[in-house]
């Protein structure tokens, strides 16, 4: 893939502006399937060069990053379904790899731009599907981040906000 569009982000005067144009060519890849009568599984990655082209590119004035764009985005979903009819265990592993938080490079690191660091994150569950009164009902208990992997979201240039931590979820879902 390629795709192309303006850059936007904060200027040396904190005005956010078009600062150039970004481009993001990769390779998004996805493969699934059984493996035996039980186990599905879901393999994706995204593999990408995010570039930023343009004059305030060429002056110095932004890395060659796009803020927040990681270049590497790896995911791997299962689902085994127990003996016990309707309950299913999941798993997902997440790896998310570097990404650029601030838009110009700073002398202090080389004249490179501020990076976080990469972050792979494990979600375990379970979902019960049973009936209800005729109808079609779903319960669910996810686990996220269970090793509690800390990270940040990049809000935008030089903002930042810590990512999840560990949380549990339960959802029932009901069709009427």
């Amino acid at each position: 893939f390629q795709i192309e569009k303006p850059y936007f982000s904060f200027d040396a005067t904190n005005r956010f502006t078009v600062l150039g144009d970004v481009r993001h060519r990769g390779l998004e890849a996805s493969v699934a399937g059984a493996v035996g009568d039980r186990l599905t599984v879901l393999g994706g990655a995204v593999l990408m060069a995010p570039r930023v082209t343009g004059e305030a590119r060429a002056l110095g004035r932004v890395g060659s990053r796009p803020v927040g764009v990681a270049a590497t985005l790896l995911r791997l979903d299962t689902e085994y379904r127990t003996a016990f009819d309707g309950l299913s265990l999941t798993g997902s592993v997440i790896y998310t790899g570097p990404r650029p938080a601030s838009a110009r490079p700073y002398a202090e690191l080389g004249g490179r731009q501020l990076f976080t660091e990469a972050v792979t994150t494990l979600d375990l569950g379970a979902r019960y599907r049973f009936r209800l009164d005729g109808h079609p009902v779903s319960a669910r208990l996810v686990l996220a981040n269970v090793f509690d992997s800390r990270s940040w979201k990049i809000v935008a240039a030089n903002s930042y906000q810590l990512n999840d931590s560990r949380r549990l979820a339960i959802n029932i879902l009901a069709d009427y």
